[in-house]
C-alpha cells in the first residue's frame, strides 16, 4: 500500500475538515506501513497495531478506503492477539466509522468472534454481529459455522 504525503495527497484528510495531521514524506508513511505489515506476518500483533494506530495519527482522520483497511487491521490484531474487548471496541469504531465500507462484513465477523471468546455474557452480542456479517455471501459460510458454534455450545449441559 502506498501512501501519499502532503497535506492535498490521495487519502490525506482535507485540511479544512479537519485538525492537522503530523507530516510524514510518503517514504516514512511507506516504511511504517511495511513494519506493520511484517509485524503482522511475524504474528507479532502488539507491535502490528501499534504501527496502524501510528499511522492513523500521523494521516489524521479520514474517509477514504486505506483508513477502513488501518481500522480493521487494528482489530484484527487485537482479535489475534488475545484483547478480545479491544478488539471487539476497535471493530466497532471501524464499523461506525465506515457502515458501508469494503470492510464491514469482515468487521462483523471479527466482533462476533471478540464477543465469542470473552464470555458467556457476550453470546447475544455474538449472534446478532455474525448475523450480519452472514448477510454478505463472501462471509455467509464462516459466520454461519461460528454461529452452529454458539448454537452448540448453549446446548451443552
Amino acid at each position: 500500500m502506498v501512501f501519499l504525503g502532503g497535506p492535498h495527497a490521495l487519502g490525506a484528510p482535507d485540511p479544512k475538515d479537519t485538525p492537522p495531521a503530523i507530516f510524514a514524506s510518503p517514504a516514512t508513511l511507506e516504511r511504517i506501513y511495511q513494519e506493520a505489515e511484517e509485524a503482522f506476518k511475524a504474528k507479532n500483533y502488539s507491535t502490528a497495531v501499534a504501527k496502524y494506530e501510528e499511522l492513523l495519527k500521523i494521516l489524521g482522520p479520514g474517509k477514504d478506503a486505506p483508513y477502513e483497511m488501518l481500522y480493521f487491521q487494528i482489530g484484527l490484531g487485537k482479535l489475534l492477539g488475545g484483547k478480545y474487548p479491544e478488539a471487539a471496541t476497535a471493530f466497532k469504531d471501524c464499523i461506525q466509522r465506515f457502515p458501508k465500507g469494503e470492510y464491514t462484513s469482515r468487521s462483523y465477523l471479527g466482533l462476533g468472534r471478540a464477543c465469542m471468546m470473552q464470555n458467556p455474557k457476550k453470546k447475544e452480542e455474538a449472534l446478532e454481529a455474525l448475523k450480519k456479517a452472514a448477510a454478505d455471501p463472501k462471509y455467509k459460510t464462516e459466520a454461519d459455522l461460528w454461529i452452529s458454534r454458539i448454537s452448540q455450545s448453549s446446548a451443552d449441559p
